[in-house]
């Protein structure tokens, strides 16, 4: 848990310093991954 907020206060951290370009796709596949990791951590 505390592996994934880390993960996530670099991914927004990075969106501040990328700017507005491309932001929807990075943070789609951010959350997919994380969905992922969720469901699998959860089954296994």
């Amino acid at each position: 848990m505390l592996i994934a907020f880390n993960r996530f206060n670099s991914f927004s951290t990075e969106i501040l310093l990328w700017g507005k370009k491309g932001i929807f796709a990075r943070l789609l596949t951010q959350v997919l991954a994380s969905l992922a990791i969720v469901l699998f951590g959860g089954f296994f």
